[in-house]
């Protein structure tokens, strides 16, 4: 119980770095993005603030992984965008990204960070309602998403 508390913590710890790194180094629309919109696989997920970040179980198989996909997409519209990002591909980017993650992450005997989907919603009217339907999927252990709308009310 310890070892999970303790692994969620460094996930949690990490994905805010990466977050706020990512937000520093490219606030606006680079070319690289523009390069990514090209790419159909790819969405632009430095704007955290429209996508949902759906975390998978950190044990998931592969032909799940699959599976949760599918009803992902049963669930958003069809001009939606979903993408997914291995643990190892996410590992791989903070340990690109900075040296710090590269300390931390190399050091670690284990990968702490899960497999998840980038999904980004081109009508947000009914977000909560997909988010909500989302946390229902065998497999999902986590939803995450942050609307520029709700930082708004708050202020």
């Amino acid at each position: 119980m310890n070892r999970d508390i303790f692994r969620n913590l460094v996930v949690v710890i990490l994905l805010c770095m990466l977050a706020i790194t990512t937000l520093v180094i490219n606030p606006s629309n680079t070319s690289k993005e523009k390069d990514n919109k090209k790419n159909k696989e790819t969405i632009n997920i430095t704007t955290i603030d429209e996508t949902i970040v759906v975390f998978l179980e950190s044990d998931i198989a592969i032909e799940k992984v699959e599976n949760v996909k599918k009803e992902i997409m049963n669930i958003i519209s069809e001009n939606d965008e979903i993408l997914f990002k291995s643990k190892e591909q996410i590992k791989q980017e903070m340990m690109e990204e900075s040296e710090i993650f590269y300390e931390v992450l190399n050091g670690l005997e284990e990968n702490p960070l899960n497999d998840v989907f980038y999904v980004k919603i081109k009508d947000g009217s009914n977000t909560y309602e997909i988010i909500d339907l989302i946390k229902t999927i065998d497999g999902v252990c986590q939803v995450e998403y942050s609307s520029v709308l709700d930082k708004q009310k708050k202020n």
